[in-house]
Protein backbone atom coordinates (compact mmCIF):
# COMPACT_ATOMS: atom_id res chain seq x y z
CA UNK A 1 0.00 0.00 0.00
CA UNK A 2 1.27 3.48 -0.89
CA UNK A 3 -0.16 6.93 -1.64
CA UNK A 4 -0.17 8.74 -4.98
CA UNK A 5 0.64 12.40 -5.55
CA UNK A 6 -2.93 13.37 -4.63
CA UNK A 7 -2.72 11.53 -1.30
CA UNK A 8 -5.01 8.68 -2.40
CA UNK A 9 -4.15 5.29 -0.88
CA UNK A 10 -3.16 2.87 -3.66
CA UNK A 11 -3.34 -0.91 -3.40
CA UNK A 12 -1.23 -2.54 -6.15
CA UNK A 13 -2.41 -6.12 -6.68
CA UNK A 14 0.35 -8.11 -8.40
CA UNK A 15 -0.47 -11.52 -6.93
CA UNK A 16 -3.41 -12.96 -4.96
CA UNK A 17 -3.21 -13.59 -1.22
CA UNK A 18 -4.80 -17.03 -1.46
CA UNK A 19 -2.44 -19.83 -2.34
CA UNK A 20 -3.40 -22.85 -4.40
CA UNK A 21 -6.06 -24.86 -2.58
CA UNK A 22 -7.05 -21.90 -0.40
CA UNK A 23 -9.78 -19.33 -0.87
CA UNK A 24 -13.55 -19.48 -1.17
CA UNK A 25 -15.63 -22.07 -2.97
CA UNK A 26 -19.20 -22.02 -4.26
CA UNK A 27 -20.71 -25.39 -3.33
CA UNK A 28 -22.98 -27.36 -5.66
CA UNK A 29 -25.79 -28.32 -5.84
CA UNK A 30 -27.69 -25.10 -5.05
CA UNK A 31 -29.33 -24.63 -1.66
CA UNK A 32 -32.41 -23.30 -3.44
CA UNK A 33 -33.75 -23.23 -6.99
CA UNK A 34 -36.85 -21.42 -8.19
CA UNK A 35 -38.26 -21.78 -11.70
CA UNK A 36 -39.91 -24.19 -14.07
CA UNK A 37 -40.56 -24.53 -17.78
CA UNK A 38 -44.05 -26.00 -17.42
CA UNK A 39 -46.76 -26.30 -14.81
CA UNK A 40 -47.61 -23.79 -12.12
CA UNK A 41 -47.33 -20.26 -13.60
CA UNK A 42 -46.24 -18.90 -10.21
CA UNK A 43 -42.88 -20.56 -10.83
CA UNK A 44 -42.52 -19.71 -14.53
CA UNK A 45 -39.96 -16.94 -14.88
CA UNK A 46 -39.50 -14.73 -17.94
CA UNK A 47 -36.91 -11.96 -18.06
CA UNK A 48 -35.88 -11.89 -14.41
CA UNK A 49 -33.95 -8.66 -13.79
CA UNK A 50 -33.16 -8.86 -10.07
CA UNK A 51 -33.41 -11.00 -6.95
CA UNK A 52 -32.98 -10.20 -3.27
CA UNK A 53 -32.84 -12.17 -0.05
CA UNK A 54 -34.99 -11.02 2.86
CA UNK A 55 -34.09 -11.06 6.55
CA UNK A 56 -36.63 -13.85 7.10
CA UNK A 57 -34.82 -16.01 4.54
CA UNK A 58 -37.37 -15.50 1.79
CA UNK A 59 -36.57 -14.39 -1.75
CA UNK A 60 -38.17 -11.61 -3.79
CA UNK A 61 -37.84 -11.77 -7.58
CA UNK A 62 -38.35 -8.96 -10.11
CA UNK A 63 -39.94 -10.42 -13.26
CA UNK A 64 -39.84 -7.93 -16.09
CA UNK A 65 -41.73 -10.32 -18.38
CA UNK A 66 -44.91 -10.03 -16.29
CA UNK A 67 -44.05 -6.66 -14.70
CA UNK A 68 -44.41 -7.97 -11.17
CA UNK A 69 -42.61 -8.86 -7.98
CA UNK A 70 -42.93 -12.39 -6.63
CA UNK A 71 -42.18 -13.45 -3.08
CA UNK A 72 -40.99 -16.97 -2.25
CA UNK A 73 -40.41 -18.60 1.13
CA UNK A 74 -37.06 -19.74 2.48
CA UNK A 75 -37.61 -23.17 0.92
CA UNK A 76 -38.69 -21.73 -2.45
CA UNK A 77 -42.48 -21.97 -2.12
CA UNK A 78 -44.50 -19.23 -3.81
CA UNK A 79 -45.98 -16.76 -1.30
CA UNK A 80 -47.44 -13.76 -3.14
CA UNK A 81 -47.08 -11.37 -6.03
CA UNK A 82 -47.48 -7.63 -6.44
CA UNK A 83 -47.51 -5.26 -9.37
CA UNK A 84 -48.56 -5.50 -12.99
CA UNK A 85 -48.02 -3.58 -16.21
CA UNK A 86 -49.30 -0.02 -16.07
CA UNK A 87 -48.61 3.48 -14.84
CA UNK A 88 -50.66 3.48 -11.65
CA UNK A 89 -49.40 3.10 -8.06
CA UNK A 90 -47.48 -0.14 -7.69
CA UNK A 91 -47.53 -0.80 -11.44
CA UNK A 92 -44.49 -1.08 -13.69
CA UNK A 93 -43.34 -0.34 -17.19
CA UNK A 94 -39.64 -1.16 -16.77
CA UNK A 95 -38.99 -3.32 -13.71
CA UNK A 96 -35.22 -3.24 -13.62
CA UNK A 97 -34.27 -3.63 -9.97
CA UNK A 98 -35.38 -4.89 -6.58
CA UNK A 99 -33.60 -5.04 -3.24
CA UNK A 100 -34.47 -5.64 0.38
CA UNK A 101 -34.76 -2.89 3.00
CA UNK A 102 -34.49 -3.33 6.77
CA UNK A 103 -37.52 -5.14 8.18
CA UNK A 104 -38.18 -6.99 4.89
CA UNK A 105 -39.68 -4.09 3.02
CA UNK A 106 -38.48 -3.99 -0.58
CA UNK A 107 -37.70 -1.24 -3.08
CA UNK A 108 -38.35 -1.65 -6.81
CA UNK A 109 -37.11 0.68 -9.53
CA UNK A 110 -38.82 1.62 -12.80
CA UNK A 111 -36.39 3.33 -15.18
CA UNK A 112 -39.00 3.98 -17.88
CA UNK A 113 -41.50 5.71 -15.59
CA UNK A 114 -38.75 7.37 -13.53
CA UNK A 115 -39.96 6.25 -10.14
CA UNK A 116 -39.47 3.84 -7.27
CA UNK A 117 -42.01 1.76 -5.34
CA UNK A 118 -41.56 0.68 -1.74
CA UNK A 119 -43.53 -2.38 -0.60
CA UNK A 120 -44.02 -3.46 3.01
CA UNK A 121 -43.03 -6.91 4.33
CA UNK A 122 -46.59 -8.08 3.57
CA UNK A 123 -46.20 -7.14 -0.11
CA UNK A 124 -48.58 -4.18 0.20
CA UNK A 125 -47.51 -0.99 -1.56
CA UNK A 126 -46.24 1.57 0.93
CA UNK A 127 -45.41 4.46 -1.38
CA UNK A 128 -44.62 5.38 -4.99
CA UNK A 129 -42.08 8.13 -5.53
CA UNK A 130 -41.33 10.09 -8.68
CA UNK A 131 -37.57 10.41 -9.11
CA UNK A 132 -36.20 13.93 -9.18
CA UNK A 133 -33.59 14.50 -11.90
CA UNK A 134 -30.32 15.93 -10.59
CA UNK A 135 -30.36 18.63 -13.28
CA UNK A 136 -32.11 19.63 -16.49
CA UNK A 137 -31.06 17.55 -19.48
CA UNK A 138 -30.57 14.31 -17.56
CA UNK A 139 -32.69 11.18 -17.46
CA UNK A 140 -32.49 8.11 -15.21
CA UNK A 141 -30.73 5.01 -16.45
CA UNK A 142 -29.71 1.81 -14.67
CA UNK A 143 -29.44 1.59 -10.86
CA UNK A 144 -26.18 0.70 -9.12
CA UNK A 145 -27.69 -0.43 -5.81
CA UNK A 146 -28.64 0.63 -2.32
CA UNK A 147 -26.22 2.76 -0.34
CA UNK A 148 -26.58 4.89 2.79
CA UNK A 149 -30.28 3.99 2.85
CA UNK A 150 -30.82 5.51 -0.59
CA UNK A 151 -30.86 4.21 -4.15
CA UNK A 152 -27.79 4.97 -6.25
CA UNK A 153 -28.85 5.58 -9.86
CA UNK A 154 -26.94 6.39 -13.03
CA UNK A 155 -28.45 9.35 -14.92
CA UNK A 156 -27.58 10.02 -18.55
CA UNK A 157 -26.49 13.61 -19.15
CA UNK A 158 -27.31 14.84 -22.65
CA UNK A 159 -26.04 18.37 -21.99
CA UNK A 160 -22.39 17.27 -22.26
CA UNK A 161 -20.81 18.90 -25.31
CA UNK A 162 -19.17 16.63 -27.88
CA UNK A 163 -18.36 16.50 -31.58
CA UNK A 164 -19.47 13.88 -34.07
CA UNK A 165 -17.42 10.69 -34.16
CA UNK A 166 -16.51 8.04 -31.62
CA UNK A 167 -17.16 9.86 -28.36
CA UNK A 168 -18.14 9.11 -24.77
CA UNK A 169 -21.62 10.54 -24.96
CA UNK A 170 -23.96 11.05 -23.25
CA UNK A 171 -22.17 11.61 -19.98
CA UNK A 172 -23.32 10.06 -16.72
CA UNK A 173 -24.22 11.53 -13.35
CA UNK A 174 -24.01 9.17 -10.40
CA UNK A 175 -26.94 10.18 -8.18
CA UNK A 176 -28.36 9.23 -4.79
CA UNK A 177 -32.17 9.09 -4.78
CA UNK A 178 -34.06 9.38 -1.49
CA UNK A 179 -36.51 6.58 -0.73
CA UNK A 180 -38.53 8.98 1.40
CA UNK A 181 -39.41 11.69 -1.13
CA UNK A 182 -37.61 10.86 -4.41
CA UNK A 183 -35.24 13.84 -4.16
CA UNK A 184 -31.81 13.40 -5.71
CA UNK A 185 -28.23 14.39 -4.97
CA UNK A 186 -25.50 14.22 -7.63
CA UNK A 187 -22.36 12.43 -6.44
CA UNK A 188 -20.08 12.35 -9.46
CA UNK A 189 -20.00 13.24 -13.15
CA UNK A 190 -18.18 10.73 -15.36
CA UNK A 191 -17.71 10.14 -19.10
CA UNK A 192 -20.26 7.75 -20.57
CA UNK A 193 -19.84 4.78 -22.90
CA UNK A 194 -18.09 5.14 -26.23
CA UNK A 195 -20.53 5.39 -29.12
CA UNK A 196 -20.64 6.36 -32.78
CA UNK A 197 -22.49 9.68 -32.58
CA UNK A 198 -23.46 12.10 -35.34
CA UNK A 199 -24.76 15.49 -34.27
CA UNK A 200 -27.01 16.99 -36.94
CA UNK A 201 -27.27 20.59 -38.01
CA UNK A 202 -30.31 22.21 -36.52
CA UNK A 203 -30.46 19.72 -33.66
CA UNK A 204 -30.85 16.03 -33.13
CA UNK A 205 -28.35 13.23 -33.32
CA UNK A 206 -27.81 9.64 -34.44
CA UNK A 207 -26.41 7.31 -31.79
CA UNK A 208 -24.84 4.07 -33.07
CA UNK A 209 -23.18 1.09 -31.44
CA UNK A 210 -19.40 0.84 -31.20
CA UNK A 211 -18.04 -2.68 -30.78
CA UNK A 212 -15.78 -3.32 -27.76
CA UNK A 213 -16.74 0.11 -26.39
CA UNK A 214 -15.22 1.30 -23.12
CA UNK A 215 -17.27 2.93 -20.39
CA UNK A 216 -17.87 3.41 -16.68
CA UNK A 217 -18.34 0.50 -14.28
CA UNK A 218 -19.90 1.00 -10.82
CA UNK A 219 -20.71 -0.82 -7.58
CA UNK A 220 -22.15 0.39 -4.27
CA UNK A 221 -22.40 -0.87 -0.70
CA UNK A 222 -23.09 0.75 2.66
CA UNK A 223 -21.21 4.03 2.84
CA UNK A 224 -19.08 3.60 -0.30
CA UNK A 225 -19.11 3.19 -4.04
CA UNK A 226 -16.58 1.91 -6.58
CA UNK A 227 -15.90 3.48 -9.97
CA UNK A 228 -13.72 2.33 -12.86
CA UNK A 229 -13.41 2.85 -16.60
CA UNK A 230 -13.45 -0.50 -18.36
CA UNK A 231 -10.28 0.05 -20.41
CA UNK A 232 -7.96 -0.28 -17.38
CA UNK A 233 -7.75 -2.26 -14.15
CA UNK A 234 -7.84 0.86 -12.00
CA UNK A 235 -10.72 1.01 -9.52
CA UNK A 236 -11.41 3.96 -7.25
CA UNK A 237 -13.38 3.27 -4.06
CA UNK A 238 -14.83 6.34 -2.36
CA UNK A 239 -17.04 7.04 0.61
CA UNK A 240 -20.10 9.21 0.20
CA UNK A 241 -18.83 11.63 2.83
CA UNK A 242 -15.77 12.31 0.66
CA UNK A 243 -13.22 10.76 3.01
CA UNK A 244 -10.60 8.02 2.63
CA UNK A 245 -10.56 7.21 -1.08
CA UNK A 246 -8.79 4.01 -2.15
CA UNK A 247 -7.37 3.07 -5.54
CA UNK A 248 -7.12 -0.62 -6.44
CA UNK A 249 -4.93 -1.47 -9.41
CA UNK A 250 -3.70 -4.55 -11.25
CA UNK A 251 -1.06 -4.60 -14.00
CA UNK A 252 -3.24 -6.22 -16.67
CA UNK A 253 -2.11 -5.98 -20.30
CA UNK A 254 -4.61 -4.52 -22.75
CA UNK A 255 -5.48 -6.96 -25.54
CA UNK A 256 -5.84 -5.81 -29.13
CA UNK A 257 -9.21 -6.48 -30.79
CA UNK A 258 -8.69 -8.87 -33.71
CA UNK A 259 -10.74 -10.25 -36.55
CA UNK A 260 -11.14 -13.43 -34.50
CA UNK A 261 -12.73 -11.41 -31.67
CA UNK A 262 -15.13 -9.82 -34.15
CA UNK A 263 -16.01 -13.18 -35.71
CA UNK A 264 -16.68 -14.75 -32.30
CA UNK A 265 -18.84 -11.81 -31.22
CA UNK A 266 -20.92 -11.79 -34.41
CA UNK A 267 -21.41 -15.57 -34.23
CA UNK A 268 -22.57 -15.24 -30.61
CA UNK A 269 -24.98 -12.43 -31.46
CA UNK A 270 -26.57 -14.40 -34.30
CA UNK A 271 -26.81 -17.53 -32.13
CA UNK A 272 -28.43 -15.52 -29.33
CA UNK A 273 -30.99 -13.75 -31.51
CA UNK A 274 -31.71 -16.82 -33.64
CA UNK A 275 -31.13 -19.81 -31.34
CA UNK A 276 -31.06 -23.31 -32.72
CA UNK A 277 -34.58 -24.59 -33.31
CA UNK A 278 -36.12 -21.12 -33.70
CA UNK A 279 -38.00 -20.53 -36.93
CA UNK A 280 -36.10 -17.93 -38.97
CA UNK A 281 -34.83 -17.51 -42.48
CA UNK A 282 -31.16 -17.58 -43.52
CA UNK A 283 -31.72 -14.09 -44.89
CA UNK A 284 -32.67 -12.80 -41.43
CA UNK A 285 -29.49 -14.20 -39.91
CA UNK A 286 -27.36 -12.88 -42.77
CA UNK A 287 -28.92 -9.43 -42.43
CA UNK A 288 -28.16 -9.33 -38.69
CA UNK A 289 -24.61 -10.52 -39.28
CA UNK A 290 -24.10 -7.79 -41.88
CA UNK A 291 -25.30 -5.11 -39.48
CA UNK A 292 -22.86 -6.18 -36.79
CA UNK A 293 -19.93 -6.58 -39.15
CA UNK A 294 -20.58 -3.12 -40.52
CA UNK A 295 -20.31 -1.41 -37.15
CA UNK A 296 -17.12 0.42 -36.20
CA UNK A 297 -15.00 -1.26 -33.55
CA UNK A 298 -12.34 -0.28 -31.06
CA UNK A 299 -8.70 -1.24 -31.53
CA UNK A 300 -8.50 -2.82 -28.07
CA UNK A 301 -10.76 -4.88 -25.82
CA UNK A 302 -12.07 -3.66 -22.47
CA UNK A 303 -10.41 -5.02 -19.33
CA UNK A 304 -13.35 -4.90 -16.89
CA UNK A 305 -17.02 -5.83 -17.30
CA UNK A 306 -18.76 -5.44 -13.92
CA UNK A 307 -18.19 -5.02 -10.16
CA UNK A 308 -20.20 -6.12 -7.11
CA UNK A 309 -19.76 -5.59 -3.38
CA UNK A 310 -20.67 -8.41 -1.02
CA UNK A 311 -22.28 -7.96 2.38
CA UNK A 312 -18.87 -7.71 4.08
CA UNK A 313 -17.52 -4.98 1.79
CA UNK A 314 -15.36 -7.23 -0.39
CA UNK A 315 -15.33 -6.17 -4.05
CA UNK A 316 -15.95 -8.86 -6.69
CA UNK A 317 -14.67 -7.87 -10.14
CA UNK A 318 -15.77 -9.53 -13.38
CA UNK A 319 -13.07 -9.33 -16.08
CA UNK A 320 -14.17 -8.57 -19.62
CA UNK A 321 -15.15 -11.53 -21.76
CA UNK A 322 -16.63 -11.91 -25.21
CA UNK A 323 -20.32 -12.64 -25.64
CA UNK A 324 -20.81 -16.39 -25.77
CA UNK A 325 -17.37 -17.23 -24.40
CA UNK A 326 -16.57 -19.23 -21.27
CA UNK A 327 -17.37 -17.17 -18.19
CA UNK A 328 -14.27 -16.15 -16.19
CA UNK A 329 -14.08 -16.36 -12.39
CA UNK A 330 -14.67 -13.28 -10.28
CA UNK A 331 -11.60 -11.63 -8.77
CA UNK A 332 -12.18 -10.70 -5.13
CA UNK A 333 -10.60 -7.79 -3.24
CA UNK A 334 -10.79 -7.21 0.52
CA UNK A 335 -12.10 -3.86 1.83
CA UNK A 336 -8.50 -2.62 2.19
CA UNK A 337 -7.77 -3.39 -1.47
CA UNK A 338 -5.88 -6.66 -0.95
CA UNK A 339 -6.38 -9.03 -3.86
CA UNK A 340 -7.61 -12.20 -2.21
CA UNK A 341 -7.98 -14.41 -5.28
CA UNK A 342 -10.61 -15.82 -7.62
CA UNK A 343 -14.02 -17.40 -7.05
CA UNK A 344 -15.55 -19.65 -9.70
CA UNK A 345 -19.35 -19.61 -9.99
CA UNK A 346 -21.25 -22.62 -11.34
CA UNK A 347 -21.65 -22.64 -15.13
CA UNK A 348 -24.68 -21.05 -16.70
CA UNK A 349 -24.85 -17.83 -14.68
CA UNK A 350 -26.90 -15.26 -16.58
CA UNK A 351 -24.49 -12.34 -16.90
CA UNK A 352 -26.59 -10.62 -19.53
CA UNK A 353 -25.98 -9.49 -23.07
CA UNK A 354 -24.84 -6.16 -21.61
CA UNK A 355 -23.40 -6.10 -18.11
CA UNK A 356 -25.41 -3.02 -17.09
CA UNK A 357 -28.65 -4.94 -17.70
CA UNK A 358 -27.59 -8.34 -16.38
CA UNK A 359 -29.75 -9.84 -13.62
CA UNK A 360 -28.61 -8.60 -10.23
CA UNK A 361 -26.10 -10.79 -8.38
CA UNK A 362 -26.39 -10.75 -4.57
CA UNK A 363 -23.31 -11.79 -2.61
CA UNK A 364 -23.89 -12.60 1.05
CA UNK A 365 -21.38 -13.50 3.72
CA UNK A 366 -22.01 -17.21 3.10
CA UNK A 367 -24.17 -17.41 -0.03
CA UNK A 368 -24.41 -16.36 -3.66
CA UNK A 369 -27.86 -15.51 -5.05
CA UNK A 370 -28.56 -14.84 -8.71
CA UNK A 371 -29.97 -16.08 -11.99
CA UNK A 372 -28.74 -19.06 -13.96
CA UNK A 373 -29.91 -20.58 -17.25
CA UNK A 374 -30.59 -24.29 -17.70
CA UNK A 375 -29.86 -26.47 -20.73
CA UNK A 376 -32.98 -25.09 -22.45
CA UNK A 377 -31.82 -21.48 -21.83
CA UNK A 378 -34.61 -20.97 -19.28
CA UNK A 379 -33.89 -18.78 -16.27
CA UNK A 380 -33.65 -20.24 -12.77
CA UNK A 381 -33.19 -18.30 -9.53
CA UNK A 382 -30.54 -20.11 -7.52
CA UNK A 383 -28.84 -19.66 -4.17
CA UNK A 384 -25.53 -21.44 -3.52
CA UNK A 385 -23.54 -21.84 -0.33
CA UNK A 386 -20.29 -19.89 -0.26
CA UNK A 387 -17.71 -21.91 1.66
CA UNK A 388 -14.80 -19.97 3.13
Amino acid sequence: MHHDSAGVAVAEAAAPLWREGEGWRVVEPPLLEIGTTMGDPDYQLADVTAVAKLENGGIVVAVQGSKELRWFSEDGAFVRRAGREGEGPGEFSGLGFVDALPGDSVVAYDEWLERVHVFGPDGVLSRTLKIERPRTGTQPSVPVGLATGELLVRFLDYTVEAESGIVRWPGEVLTLVSLEDGSSRAIADVPGHEADVEFREGGGYAHGAYLFAKGPVFAAFGDRFALAQSEAYAIRIERFDGSSPLSVRRPVAVERATQAHLDATVDAVVATVFPEGRDHSPEDAARLEGIWRGRPRAETLPVLRSMHFDDLGNLWVEPFHLLGSELPPYQVFAPDGTWLGEVVLPPGQDRGWVADYAPRLELGADYVLGVWKDALDVQRVRMYRLEK
